[in-house]
């Protein structure tokens, strides 16, 4: 009898430790679904190169003939993060806003290695560059894409769709996405 209740309690546990687990892998998750964790464990690619942040302006890495694309009319507002640091480009137009921002001094394990409850995984890479995507639970409107762009370093863009505007633009991570490729290119081109 002590033999059938030690395999039945070792089953029972093994039963709820993998339903513990889920979403991204390598994410622990919490009874509701949550991630509390996320650490990517499978290999991200290379990047093709290594583009250093300091000293760009993120202004400068969005070109006027783009501007159409992501509804903008007028230039950015430079400012540094106050968050994580870095200097940033905040676009505000009539469907909600666009915001670049260099960090040239945390990588993008700061992301893919956070205690969070927002998820974030790996996804397509930017111009050969590996990117995570961050949806924001606090503002469903929104999406961040991370770009990996040197040791230490990222670019991340966010796209943010005001609520009632969202059917007449591209989905929010397409835009976020879009607007990495555009930055990215800017950056391999020399500025």
């Amino acid at each position: 009898m002590q033999k059938f209740l030690a395999v039945g309690v070792s089953l029972l546990g093994a039963v709820a430790l993998a339903g513990c687990s889920g979403g991204a892998p390598g994410a622990a998750t919490t009874p509701t679904g949550a991630t509390t964790k996320t650490s990517a464990t499978s290999a991200k690619p290379n990047r093709p190169q290594e583009l250093k942040l300091s000293g760009k302006q993120p202004c400068e890495l969005l070109p006027q003939q783009e501007w159409a694309k992501f509804f903008i009319e007028k230039q950015g507002k430079a400012r540094e993060n106050e968050n994580f640091g870095g200097p940033e480009c905040y676009y505000s137009n009539d469907v909600g806003y666009f915001d670049l921002h260099l960090n040239p001094s945390q990588g993008i394990e700061y992301w893919t290695e956070a205690e969070t409850s927002e998820k974030i995984e790996y996804v397509d890479p930017v111009k050969g560059f590996p990117a995570v995507e961050r949806g924001d639970t606090r503002d469903p409107g929104r999406c961040d894409v991370i770009v990996d762009v040197a040791d230490g370093q990222y670019l991340r863009t966010v796209a943010s769709i005001d609520k009632g505007r969202e059917s007449q633009v591209p989905p929010r991570c397409e835009l976020a996405h879009q607007l990495a490729e555009v930055a990215v290119t800017t950056l391999m081109n020399g500025n």
